[in-house]
């Protein structure tokens, strides 16, 4: 058997033992490695967990559990659309990594929504509140490189 330049190095040999496996098997093996690669890359570039700018260990499990929960509401949500029968013939055009593009980019309308419901109203002033809360710099006795320049 020849082997071409591009998988030169890149041989992998599997061991199935005495297993009688089939070809069905093997592809769904696959799909469900696929599907946990597609996790992965969906947690890492929707929900910011490839840079993480603390090192403090309880703020990193924080922002992990909050990206896993995120993602569990996210993919609830499109599994409901994707098997909604209201346009069964789209089912197959809602792809998993464009909508949680779409879910990340809209997530504070529905939390909008779902406070609505609970009945909680988000006002400009409660909004406001938390921008003023948030930016405050937590760092008040550090030097600053550029203070003079102000």
């Amino acid at each position: 058997m020849k082997i071409g330049p591009w998988i030169k190095d890149r041989i992998l040999l599997v061991d199935l033992g005495f297993y009688k496996t089939q070809i069905k098997d093997i592809a769904n093996l696959y799909g469900a490695r696929w599907d946990i690669e597609l996790l992965f890359k969906e947690l890492k570039s929707k929900y910011a967990l490839d840079v993480l700018e603390t090192k403090n260990v309880q703020v990193i499990e924080a922002l992990i559990w909050t990206a896993i929960l995120t993602l569990i509401v996210s993919r609830r949500n499109y599994s409901l659309v994707r098997n909604s029968i209201t346009h069964p013939e789209k089912m197959a055009r809602y792809m998993q990594l464009r909508w949680s593009t779409i879910f990340t980019e809209n997530a504070s309308d529905l939390l909008t929504v779902i406070l609505h419901i609970c009945g909680i109203q988000r006002i400009f002033e409660t909004i406001m509140s938390v921008f003023e809360s948030q930016a405050l710099d937590p760092h008040v006795n550090r030097e600053r490189f550029r203070d003079e320049w102000f």
